[in-house]
């Protein structure tokens, strides 16, 4: 469980499972990056054999942010071998991401997600009302992955997200229950015929090769949908020099994308996005399959992209917004 929960859904959880006389041994831990460690891994499972959980009959329920969910869900694919878990996603982000999907995951020496298993969950409750306690800048976070699938897959989920955005409704209001069931059916629509990763070739990689490097950056670490957000953006100005998008599909993905961005501006390395997408090679069969969006809701994948061409999307973009965007020169 996240240690990082309100009180209240703590408390609603224990009291759920008391009026039933089942017991409930709670294992806390950080939210945050910093969940998935091998000493936070280390410690769910030392727990699991202390509580003397069984094989079959103790399902492990998995609470919190994308990030518990994802050591959660590693430590019980692990543990025997694997025992049954339940994810329960208690932020937006986790909502539209980890919670759908069967990955599970920590990171190592600086590079996300790199020790992992695919195990799928028992079930996924998924319940809205926690993200009453998110700040705005988390909810905006975990739109950036509703963007994502949007540009990539779903042109009527842009719409919207658009819709919401410009709405500026609280999350329970509004309209965002059909948005929010939208993104993750256009996310399972996507997974459903692949779910392993055979093909290597996934739309929904989109806003998943240059966000590594800012969510990793020594300097100023962007949070994961805020990081996805500018990938997005980046892989719409690399299509948009190469021709393979509209001037104006690539203006609607730069109008959407800027209201989702924190304030302030984004510091854009070359040099870090370039080394990133030279990570995603290992991990995509050792070839780019950099998906960038060549109209809204269809992704095409490039192999040959270089890092002049990288810094060159890097300068147009701040040029076109020098209130969201600066270029480090290296």
């Amino acid at each position: 469980m996240d240690g990082g929960l309100p009180a209240q859904w703590v408390a609603g959880f224990h009291a759920y499972f008391e009026a039933r006389s089942v017991r409930l041994d709670e294992i806390r831990v950080p939210g945050g990056e910093s969940a998935k460690s091998w000493d936070v891994l280390g410690s769910i499972l030392s727990s699991l054999a202390v509580a003397h959980v069984a094989r079959r009959e103790d399902p492990v329920l998995v609470v919190g942010g994308g990030a518990v969910l994802d050591v959660g869900g590693l430590a019980a694919s692990l543990f025997r071998r694997g025992v049954p878990y339940i994810r329960v996603p208690t932020t937006l982000l986790a909502h539209v991401d980890a919670a759908v999907g069967i990955k599970t995951a920590i990171n190592l020496d600086g590079f996300k997600n790199i020790v992992g298993t695919f195990a799928p969950p028992t079930q996924v409750l998924l319940d809205s009302a926690f993200h009453q306690t998110q700040s705005g800048s988390e909810i905006n976070a975990g739109l950036g992955e509703v963007f994502k699938l949007a540009v990539g897959c779903d042109p009527a989920l842009l719409a919207g997200l658009a819709a919401v955005l410009e709405a500026d409704h609280p999350p329970l209001e509004g309209g965002w229950a059909p948005m929010l069931d939208r993104a993750i059916g256009t996310m399972m629509a996507q997974l459903r015929s692949d779910p392993w990763e055979h093909t290597l070739e996934r739309a929904v990689d989109l806003g998943h090769t240059f966000s590594l490097a800012l969510e990793t950056s020594a300097q100023d670490p962007m949070a994961h949908g805020h990081a996805v957000t500018v990938d997005v953006m980046l892989s719409a100005q690399l299509a948009s020099m190469r021709g393979m998008m509209s001037d104006e599909d690539r203006d609607l993905v730069f109008d959407v994308g800027t209201r989702i961005l924190p304030a302030g501006k984004t510091r854009l390395s070359p040099g870090e996005l370039s080394v990133a997408l030279d990570e995603r090679r290992l991990h995509r069969g050792l070839l780019q399959r950099t998906p960038i969006p060549v109209a809204i809701g269809t992704c095409e994948f490039v192999n040959d992209l270089r890092r002049a061409e990288v810094e060159e999307g890097c300068r147009l973009l701040a040029d076109t917004m020098p209130g969201n965007f600066w270029v480090h020169e290296e």
